[in-house]
């Protein structure tokens, strides 16, 4: 995805130029929120065998 946005930034086009000074930004944040919600789902399916255990 910002491979195409850099692509485009390239060609000229100021808008998507714009948005890959944000995607700088939101990248790290997605890859956090990434790396919580796979925590999270990981200590559900670790809660949810040790209740099937029991």
């Amino acid at each position: 995805m910002t491979e195409t946005l850099l692509a485009s930034c390239a060609v000229g086009a100021p808008a998507d130029c714009e948005d890959t000074a944000s995607v700088d930004v939101v990248g790290p944040a997605l890859l956090i929120a990434a790396v919580v919600i796979v925590g999270v789902l990981v200590a559900l399916v670790l809660t949810g065998r040790g209740r099937r255990r029991r």
